[in-house]
């Protein structure tokens, strides 16, 4: 299946302001700009290259949906649940929102809210959260954006 090669992490120490520092250059554009917030350093134990490729499926989309000059915020905070600390990267965007048709199936294979969208990306990027023993989570409204919330054990 599509997502076979995910299975495999190479488990390491991830600065995680960093990382999302990366995927934002990669990004940001004059049209995008993209802000990250943070309060504090976060590490958490993860596969590099694969929560790359999970922050950047959502920023990803956030871009191609979000007004020309309407920032995306990355909000990244640490809370405390259940005894363990949790690293929570909150992408926020000023796009059209999701649907309410939509909303509870967008982390499924093969629902896109776009025409011509393959449907892969948020439903890659839920797995790999998942793998991670983390969530990706979407609150959305009809014009009024999306916040989607990666929540991953911090180191």
């Amino acid at each position: 299946p599509v997502d076979q090669a995910l299975l495999e992490l190479e488990l390491q120490p991830v600065d995680l302001n960093a990382l999302v520092d990366d995927v934002i250059k990669s990004l940001a554009t004059t049209q995008h700009p993209i802000v990250r917030k943070s309060s504090e350093d976060l590490l958490i134990q993860a596969d590099p290259k694969r929560i790359w490729q999970c922050i950047e499926n959502v920023v990803a989309n956030a871009v191609r949906y979000s007004p020309d000059d309407a920032p995306i915020t990355i909000l990244i905070r640490r809370s405390r649940q259940e005894g363990r600390d949790i690293a929570h990267v909150e992408i926020v965007d000023a796009g059209p929102g999701i649907t309410p048709e939509v909303l509870p199936h967008i982390f499924e294979r093969f629902v896109s809210g776009r025409k011509g969208g393959l449907g892969l990306g948020l439903y890659l990027a839920k797995r790999i959260a998942t793998l991670h023993n983390g969530t990706l989570e979407c609150e959305s409204k009809p014009g009024a954006g999306a916040r989607f919330t990666l929540s991953l054990p911090c180191f």
